[in-house]
């Protein structure tokens, strides 16, 4: 993916997202790539801020992505949220990937694991349990929970 058509695809995905439908396939595709799985990710994520039901199909490709290149984690959590605000069962998919991620983040990543973690929390509040805050003491963040817990009351 070109540095020219990223900004297409982004403006695109933003504004005529369903343009986009017919093309996701081939697009996921790209998340596969070391040098385009970012780029895509960026533009999926402008996707799934406009029309995340379309990105249902693509969250695995997606969560393998972010395997393969951490360095895409921040971004797919995004995504896997965006697509988990359209259910509970899916928020809890999203939370359950999130939380994996933060034992594996590096410290820069975490605040924004969390901050997912709180908007699917907050979206699906029986989502805050007992199990999910041990998954985050877990992994030492309790000074952030402290923060987190009082917006979910």
């Amino acid at each position: 993916m070109t540095q020219g058509v990223r900004p297409a695809l982004q403006h695109v995905a933003s504004n005529k997202p369903q343009l986009l439908e017919p093309s996701l396939s081939q697009l996921c595709e790209y998340l596969a790539i070391a040098s385009t799985a970012g780029q895509t990710m960026e533009v999926l994520l402008r996707l799934a801020e406009n029309k995340p039901h379309l990105l249902a199909d693509c969250i695995g490709k997606v969560k393998k992505a972010a395997e393969t290149y951490p360095n895409t984690v921040c971004l797919a959590a995004q995504v896997v949220t965006a697509v988990g605000r359209l259910s509970q069962d899916k928020a809890q998919e999203a939370l359950n990937f999130v939380l994996e991620q933060l034992g594996k983040a590096e410290r820069g990543s975490q605040g924004t694991l969390l901050r997912e973690a709180t908007l699917l929390c907050s979206s699906y509040p029986v989502l805050f349990t007992e199990k999910m805050l041990a998954e985050v003491r877990k992994n030492r963040i309790m000074p952030t929970i402290k923060l987190i817990k009082p917006l979910l009351e």
